[in-house]
Protein backbone atom coordinates (compact mmCIF):
# COMPACT_ATOMS: atom_id res chain seq x y z
CA UNK A 1 0.00 0.00 0.00
CA UNK A 2 3.16 2.71 0.94
CA UNK A 3 4.43 1.74 -2.29
CA UNK A 4 1.20 2.51 -4.35
CA UNK A 5 0.55 5.84 -2.05
CA UNK A 6 4.32 6.90 -3.18
CA UNK A 7 2.93 6.22 -7.02
CA UNK A 8 -0.23 8.22 -6.47
CA UNK A 9 1.91 11.57 -4.97
CA UNK A 10 4.08 10.61 -8.13
CA UNK A 11 1.79 11.03 -10.64
CA UNK A 12 -0.33 13.92 -9.90
CA UNK A 13 -1.01 16.23 -13.15
CA UNK A 14 -1.01 19.56 -11.58
CA UNK A 15 -1.23 21.89 -8.52
CA UNK A 16 -5.37 21.24 -7.93
CA UNK A 17 -4.65 17.30 -7.68
CA UNK A 18 -1.57 17.96 -5.38
CA UNK A 19 -3.39 20.30 -3.39
CA UNK A 20 -5.93 17.75 -3.00
CA UNK A 21 -3.56 15.16 -1.99
CA UNK A 22 -1.83 17.28 0.86
CA UNK A 23 -5.69 18.33 2.05
CA UNK A 24 -6.59 14.84 3.07
CA UNK A 25 -3.20 14.18 3.62
CA UNK A 26 -3.40 16.54 6.10
CA UNK A 27 -6.78 15.95 7.43
CA UNK A 28 -5.79 12.28 8.05
CA UNK A 29 -3.00 13.12 10.03
CA UNK A 30 -5.37 15.28 12.56
CA UNK A 31 -7.81 12.40 12.88
CA UNK A 32 -5.47 10.48 13.27
CA UNK A 33 -3.93 12.60 16.34
CA UNK A 34 -7.26 13.29 17.64
CA UNK A 35 -8.06 9.72 17.53
CA UNK A 36 -4.91 9.22 19.87
CA UNK A 37 -6.10 12.47 22.27
CA UNK A 38 -9.19 10.28 22.52
CA UNK A 39 -7.96 6.73 23.52
CA UNK A 40 -4.98 8.39 25.32
CA UNK A 41 -7.03 10.47 28.06
CA UNK A 42 -9.53 7.75 29.15
CA UNK A 43 -6.00 5.88 28.79
CA UNK A 44 -4.32 7.65 31.81
CA UNK A 45 -7.17 7.87 33.87
CA UNK A 46 -7.59 4.01 34.12
CA UNK A 47 -3.78 3.55 34.49
CA UNK A 48 -3.69 5.89 37.27
CA UNK A 49 -6.69 4.76 39.13
CA UNK A 50 -4.18 2.25 40.68
CA UNK A 51 -2.69 5.09 42.52
CA UNK A 52 -5.85 6.59 43.39
CA UNK A 53 -5.31 6.17 46.92
CA UNK A 54 -1.72 7.72 47.10
CA UNK A 55 -2.95 10.70 45.19
CA UNK A 56 -5.98 10.68 47.52
CA UNK A 57 -3.01 10.59 50.58
CA UNK A 58 -0.72 13.34 49.37
CA UNK A 59 -3.58 16.05 48.74
CA UNK A 60 -6.14 14.69 50.93
CA UNK A 61 -4.27 13.75 53.94
CA UNK A 62 -6.33 11.41 56.60
CA UNK A 63 -5.15 9.58 60.20
CA UNK A 64 -4.52 6.53 57.93
CA UNK A 65 -3.65 5.42 54.40
CA UNK A 66 -6.33 5.01 52.11
CA UNK A 67 -6.76 0.88 50.80
CA UNK A 68 -5.60 0.43 47.51
CA UNK A 69 -8.50 0.15 44.75
CA UNK A 70 -8.30 -2.47 41.60
CA UNK A 71 -10.00 -1.11 38.68
CA UNK A 72 -10.13 -4.95 37.46
CA UNK A 73 -10.70 -7.96 39.29
CA UNK A 74 -7.96 -10.37 38.70
CA UNK A 75 -6.94 -13.22 40.39
CA UNK A 76 -3.19 -13.75 40.89
CA UNK A 77 -2.24 -17.08 43.11
CA UNK A 78 -0.25 -14.51 44.99
CA UNK A 79 -1.10 -11.72 47.71
CA UNK A 80 -2.21 -8.41 45.45
CA UNK A 81 -2.08 -6.00 48.89
CA UNK A 82 1.52 -7.08 49.40
CA UNK A 83 2.83 -6.99 45.20
CA UNK A 84 0.60 -3.62 44.53
CA UNK A 85 2.97 -2.21 42.91
CA UNK A 86 4.32 -4.83 40.77
CA UNK A 87 0.81 -5.80 40.06
CA UNK A 88 -0.13 -2.15 38.98
CA UNK A 89 2.89 -1.77 36.80
CA UNK A 90 2.08 -5.22 35.37
CA UNK A 91 -1.35 -3.79 34.79
CA UNK A 92 -0.99 0.04 33.70
CA UNK A 93 1.81 -1.59 30.65
CA UNK A 94 -0.22 -4.00 29.50
CA UNK A 95 -2.43 -1.39 29.28
CA UNK A 96 -0.18 0.79 27.63
CA UNK A 97 0.79 -1.54 24.96
CA UNK A 98 -2.63 -2.14 23.75
CA UNK A 99 -3.92 1.36 23.91
CA UNK A 100 -0.70 1.91 21.80
CA UNK A 101 -1.14 -0.78 18.97
CA UNK A 102 -4.49 0.21 18.99
CA UNK A 103 -3.60 4.15 18.12
CA UNK A 104 -1.28 3.13 15.64
CA UNK A 105 -3.35 0.55 13.86
CA UNK A 106 -6.65 2.97 13.84
CA UNK A 107 -3.92 6.15 12.75
CA UNK A 108 -2.41 3.94 9.93
CA UNK A 109 -5.97 2.87 8.57
CA UNK A 110 -7.56 6.38 8.75
CA UNK A 111 -4.84 7.98 6.49
CA UNK A 112 -4.97 4.80 4.46
CA UNK A 113 -8.78 5.64 4.15
CA UNK A 114 -8.30 9.45 3.76
CA UNK A 115 -5.82 8.67 0.64
CA UNK A 116 -8.69 6.84 -0.90
CA UNK A 117 -10.93 9.51 -0.35
CA UNK A 118 -8.60 12.18 -2.12
CA UNK A 119 -8.03 9.72 -4.96
CA UNK A 120 -11.77 9.77 -5.47
CA UNK A 121 -11.93 13.32 -5.36
CA UNK A 122 -9.12 13.46 -7.87
CA UNK A 123 -11.25 11.50 -9.88
CA UNK A 124 -14.03 13.66 -9.73
CA UNK A 125 -12.05 16.58 -10.63
CA UNK A 126 -10.43 14.78 -13.70
CA UNK A 127 -13.84 13.67 -15.30
CA UNK A 128 -15.00 17.89 -14.64
CA UNK A 129 -11.62 18.72 -16.32
CA UNK A 130 -12.07 16.22 -19.21
CA UNK A 131 -15.09 16.59 -20.13
CA UNK A 132 -14.91 20.87 -19.86
CA UNK A 133 -11.81 20.20 -22.71
CA UNK A 134 -13.64 18.42 -25.09
CA UNK A 135 -16.54 20.88 -24.87
CA UNK A 136 -14.45 23.44 -25.30
CA UNK A 137 -11.36 23.06 -27.10
CA UNK A 138 -11.41 22.91 -31.23
CA UNK A 139 -12.75 19.76 -33.31
CA UNK A 140 -9.01 18.58 -33.50
CA UNK A 141 -8.12 18.37 -29.76
CA UNK A 142 -11.28 17.15 -28.80
CA UNK A 143 -11.18 13.22 -29.64
CA UNK A 144 -7.29 12.83 -28.28
CA UNK A 145 -7.44 15.26 -25.25
CA UNK A 146 -10.90 14.69 -23.85
CA UNK A 147 -10.33 10.84 -24.57
CA UNK A 148 -6.38 10.32 -23.22
CA UNK A 149 -7.63 12.49 -19.77
CA UNK A 150 -10.99 9.61 -19.54
CA UNK A 151 -8.72 6.63 -19.52
CA UNK A 152 -6.32 7.74 -17.11
CA UNK A 153 -9.75 8.33 -14.95
CA UNK A 154 -10.54 4.46 -15.07
CA UNK A 155 -7.05 3.66 -14.97
CA UNK A 156 -6.82 5.50 -11.39
CA UNK A 157 -10.60 4.33 -10.98
CA UNK A 158 -9.47 0.61 -11.50
CA UNK A 159 -6.50 1.10 -8.82
CA UNK A 160 -9.12 2.76 -6.20
CA UNK A 161 -11.17 -0.09 -6.13
CA UNK A 162 -8.47 -2.54 -6.16
CA UNK A 163 -7.15 -0.88 -3.27
CA UNK A 164 -10.32 -0.68 -1.79
CA UNK A 165 -10.97 -4.41 -2.02
CA UNK A 166 -7.23 -5.01 -0.51
CA UNK A 167 -8.22 -3.00 2.75
CA UNK A 168 -11.24 -5.10 2.78
CA UNK A 169 -9.69 -8.55 1.99
CA UNK A 170 -7.24 -7.94 4.76
CA UNK A 171 -9.64 -6.16 7.45
CA UNK A 172 -13.20 -7.25 7.08
CA UNK A 173 -13.04 -10.46 9.38
CA UNK A 174 -10.86 -7.93 12.07
CA UNK A 175 -13.13 -5.33 11.94
CA UNK A 176 -16.25 -7.65 12.10
CA UNK A 177 -14.76 -9.42 15.02
CA UNK A 178 -14.30 -5.48 17.05
CA UNK A 179 -17.58 -4.70 15.71
CA UNK A 180 -19.32 -7.53 17.79
CA UNK A 181 -17.27 -6.80 20.36
CA UNK A 182 -18.01 -3.28 20.82
CA UNK A 183 -21.41 -3.90 20.68
CA UNK A 184 -21.16 -6.18 23.85
CA UNK A 185 -18.34 -4.00 25.68
CA UNK A 186 -20.72 -1.31 25.10
CA UNK A 187 -24.07 -2.89 26.31
CA UNK A 188 -22.15 -4.70 29.44
CA UNK A 189 -20.75 -0.88 30.33
CA UNK A 190 -24.03 0.58 30.22
CA UNK A 191 -25.11 -2.03 32.51
CA UNK A 192 -22.03 -1.42 34.91
CA UNK A 193 -22.61 2.54 34.88
CA UNK A 194 -26.53 1.93 35.81
CA UNK A 195 -25.06 -0.25 38.73
CA UNK A 196 -22.63 1.93 39.90
CA UNK A 197 -24.34 5.55 38.74
CA UNK A 198 -25.30 5.98 42.79
CA UNK A 199 -22.03 4.97 44.40
CA UNK A 200 -20.04 7.21 42.76
CA UNK A 201 -16.85 5.10 42.99
CA UNK A 202 -13.66 3.77 40.13
CA UNK A 203 -16.15 1.69 38.35
CA UNK A 204 -18.38 4.43 37.55
CA UNK A 205 -15.10 6.25 36.01
CA UNK A 206 -14.01 3.35 34.55
CA UNK A 207 -17.28 2.38 33.04
CA UNK A 208 -17.86 6.02 31.48
CA UNK A 209 -14.27 6.28 30.03
CA UNK A 210 -15.30 2.92 28.30
CA UNK A 211 -18.70 3.76 27.11
CA UNK A 212 -16.90 7.50 25.58
CA UNK A 213 -14.09 5.56 23.92
CA UNK A 214 -16.52 2.64 22.15
CA UNK A 215 -18.50 5.31 21.29
CA UNK A 216 -16.39 8.18 19.53
CA UNK A 217 -14.66 4.76 18.21
CA UNK A 218 -17.55 3.72 16.79
CA UNK A 219 -18.61 7.25 15.21
CA UNK A 220 -15.14 7.79 13.80
CA UNK A 221 -14.64 4.65 11.74
CA UNK A 222 -18.26 4.91 10.36
CA UNK A 223 -17.62 8.37 9.68
CA UNK A 224 -14.58 8.13 7.79
CA UNK A 225 -16.61 5.28 5.81
CA UNK A 226 -18.75 7.57 4.86
CA UNK A 227 -16.87 10.01 3.24
CA UNK A 228 -15.34 7.55 1.38
CA UNK A 229 -18.99 6.54 -0.07
CA UNK A 230 -19.89 10.50 -0.64
CA UNK A 231 -16.38 10.64 -2.64
CA UNK A 232 -17.55 7.60 -4.57
CA UNK A 233 -21.30 9.18 -5.04
CA UNK A 234 -19.22 12.30 -6.10
CA UNK A 235 -18.08 10.78 -8.78
CA UNK A 236 -21.50 9.85 -10.28
CA UNK A 237 -22.76 13.51 -9.55
CA UNK A 238 -20.18 14.82 -11.42
CA UNK A 239 -21.09 12.71 -13.99
CA UNK A 240 -24.68 13.32 -14.09
CA UNK A 241 -24.47 16.71 -14.20
CA UNK A 242 -21.63 17.27 -16.55
CA UNK A 243 -22.57 18.04 -20.08
CA UNK A 244 -21.66 14.76 -21.13
CA UNK A 245 -23.82 14.73 -23.66
CA UNK A 246 -21.94 17.21 -26.06
CA UNK A 247 -18.75 14.93 -25.80
CA UNK A 248 -18.04 12.56 -29.09
CA UNK A 249 -19.77 8.94 -28.73
CA UNK A 250 -16.75 7.47 -28.06
CA UNK A 251 -16.34 9.71 -24.98
CA UNK A 252 -19.54 8.90 -23.93
CA UNK A 253 -19.21 4.76 -24.36
CA UNK A 254 -15.86 5.70 -21.53
CA UNK A 255 -18.19 7.78 -19.35
CA UNK A 256 -20.92 5.30 -19.65
CA UNK A 257 -18.42 2.50 -18.57
CA UNK A 258 -17.19 4.65 -15.72
CA UNK A 259 -20.70 5.07 -14.39
CA UNK A 260 -21.30 1.79 -14.42
CA UNK A 261 -18.09 1.13 -11.67
CA UNK A 262 -19.41 3.76 -9.54
CA UNK A 263 -23.15 2.46 -9.39
CA UNK A 264 -21.89 -0.92 -7.58
CA UNK A 265 -22.85 -1.96 -4.00
CA UNK A 266 -21.78 -0.72 -0.86
CA UNK A 267 -18.15 -0.73 -0.06
CA UNK A 268 -16.39 -1.78 2.90
CA UNK A 269 -19.91 -4.34 3.88
CA UNK A 270 -18.67 -6.65 6.80
CA UNK A 271 -19.56 -9.76 6.32
CA UNK A 272 -22.40 -8.78 4.29
CA UNK A 273 -24.60 -7.96 6.51
CA UNK A 274 -23.48 -4.77 8.30
CA UNK A 275 -22.22 -1.13 5.84
CA UNK A 276 -20.35 1.03 8.36
CA UNK A 277 -22.06 4.35 7.45
CA UNK A 278 -23.81 7.65 9.29
CA UNK A 279 -27.19 4.67 9.58
CA UNK A 280 -24.75 2.48 10.65
CA UNK A 281 -23.70 4.15 13.59
CA UNK A 282 -27.23 4.63 14.42
CA UNK A 283 -27.66 0.95 14.28
CA UNK A 284 -24.44 -0.22 16.39
CA UNK A 285 -25.66 2.68 19.18
CA UNK A 286 -29.70 1.07 18.73
CA UNK A 287 -28.31 -2.40 19.18
CA UNK A 288 -26.12 -1.43 22.30
CA UNK A 289 -29.00 0.35 23.94
CA UNK A 290 -31.41 -2.69 23.18
CA UNK A 291 -28.76 -5.13 24.88
CA UNK A 292 -28.53 -2.98 27.51
CA UNK A 293 -32.43 -2.50 28.30
CA UNK A 294 -32.70 -6.77 28.62
CA UNK A 295 -30.07 -6.94 30.81
CA UNK A 296 -31.22 -4.14 33.10
CA UNK A 297 -34.58 -5.71 33.19
CA UNK A 298 -33.52 -8.85 34.40
CA UNK A 299 -32.08 -7.99 37.30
Amino acid sequence: MSRDISYDWITVENDEELTILTKYTYRGYHFGKTFAYIIWIPTFLVMIAHFSAEILDFFIPLNASRPHTYPFDIDYPVDQEKYFYPYAIYVDFSIFVIATTFVGTEALTAMHLHHIISLLKIISYRIEKAISDSTNESQKCLADKGKEGLIKVIVLHTRVIKFINLMEKHFTVSYAVLLICGVIALSVNLYWLSLSIHRMGDQMLISSSIILVISIYMFYMNYLIQDVNDGRDDIFKALYNSEWYRTPVTMQKLLLFIMLKTLKGEIFNLLIVFTPSFEGFATLVNTSLSYFMVMYSTQ
